[in-house]
């Protein structure tokens, strides 16, 4: 095949300025497909789960059209929004270096500045246990701390509140740790996604175990909703609201007990480990 000066100039000019669209001959049209599916979970996407069926989409699409940068570009905006600064800015170093003389260049490479600093700023791997004298939670009842109560009351809860961070290709992920020091055989709680707006960080459907085997286990686990901000590289604080069942004191002289639905709001604070 010969190559003219103009089909050489057609090949750069596909290459570089037409920056975020694909020659078409160079994309195959299953990864077409996927990246489609990709643009509409996003403009459908309501939650968390949403995004990353978004992202599996886009990212079978990278798979498939490796050289495509308009993929690289979509998946560092939607890493981006997500609070995955790891996978946002990965996918924007691949975009420049696919296509380092487009017009937008400059301002990628921007973006992937304040992601670095986001990312070191807002990194919160680890594990962060309550600081009960500068926290201010609330029951409804209140619990107590003796007897059964202290290991099945809403003051478990509080007091033995401990989270544990770790990333993963999709984002952040958070769980609750049991006591082993109250109740050793007490399960973890599963992991969840931690979504993240800016500086907030918004834990939902956080599971924590209360319960041993006196208790029926229908009455377990307690859920938890947690809206928190890194105040410094080791310190987080926010609210909680946290709803479970407990044992209640309704009866001091006849030492009676209920077992109760608790609900558990106010300011928490959390240290790393």
């Amino acid at each position: 095949m010969r190559i003219t000066r103009r089909t050489l100039f057609l090949s750069v000019l596909c290459f570089t300025v037409m920056t975020r669209i694909a020659c078409a001959q160079a994309v195959p049209e299953e990864a077409r497909r996927h990246m489609v599916r990709g643009q509409a979970a996003v403009e459908m996407a309501k939650s968390t789960a949403d995004y990353e069926a978004a992202a599996r989409e886009l990212e079978m699409a990278k798979h498939l059209a490796p050289q495509w940068p308009e993929v690289y570009h979509d998946l560092g905006l939607l890493y981006e929004k997500t609070g995955n600064y790891d996978g946002a800015i990965e996918n924007f170093r691949g975009y420049l270096k696919l296509v380092p003389s487009s017009p937008d260049a400059a301002k990628v490479q921007e973006t992937i500045y304040k992601l670095e600093y986001k990312r070191d700023r807002n990194n919160i791997d680890g594990i962060w246990k309550t600081v009960v004298n500068e926290t201010t939670v609330t029951c409804d009842p209140a619990g107590y701390q003796t007897g059964r109560g202290a290991w099945l009351s809403s003051v478990f809860v509080i007091d033995d509140l401990v989270l544990e961070f770790r990333k993963n290709p999709e984002g952040d992920r958070v769980r609750v740790l049991s006591s082993r020091l109250r109740v050793p055989s007490l399960p973890d709680g599963t992991y969840v996604p931690v979504k993240r707006d800016e500086e907030t960080i918004k834990i939902f459907g956080a599971t924590m175990f209360t319960c041993t085997d006196a208790v029926q286990s229908d009455h377990c686990p307690w859920e938890g909703t947690f809206v928190l901000t890194q105040v410094s590289a080791n310190v987080l604080e926010g609210t909680l609201d946290v709803k479970g069942a407990g044992w209640h004191r309704v009866s001091w002289s006849k030492e009676k007990d209920e077992f109760t639905s608790f609900q558990c709001t106010g300011k928490i604070v959390l240290r790393r480990k």
